[in-house]
């Protein structure tokens, strides 16, 4: 019951905010030279140079409204990335939309996210404390990119691949149609003692559930978002 209750309560929060998102996207645009000056400061500040470049090859073709994955300099340095080929590399490592770490932190496993390249999704591994995976890499730092308004950005532990075909990921949360795991039974009582009653429902199933239906509704949103541009 509670699973079908989830189920229902996403769906009509996605249908209501269809019309804002198509409004909200009809408005991207490219960065302005301020929005991107501050975020490449940033990134500078962290030690992402490399990745810094890469960007400064495109410059006024970057869409507005952002979230970069960036991998490393010693990481970059160990790929090849020709001219002809920049804008594909960075639009695989960006989201369509401006994330902070704490709305990733909850998509639930098994979320899939799609990125700037047509066709190329992230899907999500959450195990919690901070240890939230993307494909192939992990988030090893964390807003980056903070002082704007439209760009986010996050360091992470390999250049992103996509994800092997037929590899499953494990899921750490219940999905729409799993009934919660039963309460174990009871310890065996005496027959002088009345029966152990069941716990009290713990409020971790209510926080799972919570962050679930937040994981669908941005991912719904950055799916909207990527289908209005295309």
């Amino acid at each position: 019951m509670s699973s079908q209750k989830f189920c229902m309560g996403a769906s009509l929060v996605s249908i209501l905010l269809v019309g804002l998102i198509l409004s909200a996207a009809a408005a991207n645009g490219s960065l302005t030279n301020n929005d991107l000056g501050v975020a490449l400061e940033e990134m500078q500040s962290g030690h992402y140079f490399a990745f810094v470049m890469l960007i400064k090859m495109l410059n006024d073709s970057i869409p507005c409204n952002i979230t970069f994955l960036m991998p490393n300099d010693r990481m970059l340095s160990n790929v090849s990335v020709p001219e002809n080929a920049v804008s594909e590399f960075l639009m695989r490592h960006s989201i369509p939309m401006p994330l902070l770490y704490d709305y990733i932190d909850h998509f639930p496993t098994g979320s899939i996210i799609p990125t700037n390249e047509p066709g190329f999704n992230l899907t999500i591994s959450n195990r919690g404390r901070r240890k939230v995976r993307l494909n192939n890499a992990r988030i090893i730092h964390p807003n980056i990119c903070i002082a704007g308004s439209s760009v986010r950005c996050h360091g992470i532990d390999a250049v992103l691949s996509a994800l092997e075909p037929g590899k499953k990921v494990t899921r750490h949360s219940p999905s729409c149609g799993t009934a919660f795991p039963p309460h174990p039974a009871p310890a065996p009582v005496t027959p002088t003692e009345p029966p152990t009653p069941p716990p009290p429902p713990k409020s971790e199933s209510s926080r799972k559930l919570n962050a679930g239906l937040l994981g669908i509704i941005t991912a719904c949103l950055i799916l909207l978002v990527v289908e209005s541009r295309i």
